[in-house]
């Protein structure tokens, strides 16, 4: 007798706990991040951080051999020109999105996510985190002003601004379009989608610092505590809170968003450097 009230309140805990597990996915918002492939995660994660130094390091041999640069000043003021640096980052982006528009006709994902492209929503979600991202980015000025008093732009942006400038054409198609399109192909699609497969949360988290690490100019650590350490120390916060912002968009809208979201931003800040 005791035997069959010890099963029947096992089996009243079994299913009160399906139940409960049940209810938990039907309210779980459901993900629309695009989970890639492993194989094509780890490629994008590799072409987008490695493969954009790697054609910038060949296009600097070339460029060297064809200007007939030998002396180490000469290299060094050469490469250092705006000009220069337009040409190095327009060769490279464009070589490094070929390749990735290629993965993606090759694995049969290029149409399907071309197609997402033709629905309002993610062009309305863009607008929508866009502006979520630029409201953070302000209060966070605002605070770093409260605090450090006005701060000047960072290595990253400094050198965006005279590459505009000096080659606005250009610029004009990696810095708003081929920019953008490669780094959500490369932090969401490829790293994002990577550590989805084990945690949100840290695929939230880590995608973002490392965003906002490469718009940081890691030379002044030789200079820990100089008033250029500062500078970026400061501005980070706003680059990480982008990828954010970004990463937000990718689990909750999937990926065309945070691209469009991202072109926006650079858009507005081309336009607005350009007028300047």
């Amino acid at each position: 007798m005791n035997e069959n009230k010890v099963d029947i309140n096992e089996t009243k805990e079994i299913i009160e706990t399906e139940i409960v597990e049940t209810k938990s996915k039907i309210n779980e918002k459901p993900s629309k991040a695009w989970i890639a492939p492993l194989w094509m995660a780890l490629v994008f994660i590799f072409l987008g951080y490695f493969g954009l130094s790697l054609v910038s390091e060949l296009t600097a041999i070339i460029l060297k051999a064809s200007k007939g640069l030998t002396e180490q000043e000469e290299i060094r003021a050469y490469f250092s020109m705006p000009r220069t640096l337009g040409l190095l980052n327009f060769i490279r982006y464009i070589v490094i999105f070929a390749i990735m528009v290629g993965i993606l006709e090759i694995s049969k994902q290029l149409v399907p996510l071309l197609k997402g492209f033709k629905k309002a929503r993610p062009w309305l979600a863009g607008i929508v985190y866009f502006a979520i991202g630029m409201g953070i980015n302000m209060i966070i000025d605002s605070i770093s002003i409260l605090i450090f008093g006005p701060v000047s732009d960072n290595v990253n942006q400094q050198i965006v601004v005279e590459v505009i400038k000096a080659t606005p054409v250009a610029s004009f198609i990696f810095i708003p379009f081929l920019g953008p399109i490669v780094e959500e192909l490369t932090y969401r699609v490829g790293l994002y989608s990577l550590l989805r497969r084990w945690n949100k949360i840290a695929a939230l988290v880590i995608s973002a610092l490392i965003f906002g690490f490469i718009h940081f100019d890691y030379s002044v650590f030789s200079s820990i505590g100089s008033r250029d350490f500062w500078i970026e120390i400061i501005n980070l916060p706003k680059y990480v809170s982008m990828g954010l912002v970004f990463g937000h968009a990718y689990e909750n809208e999937g990926p065309q968003t945070p691209i469009i979201a991202h072109v926006y931003n650079n858009f507005i800040a081309y336009f607005a450097t350009l007028l300047s």
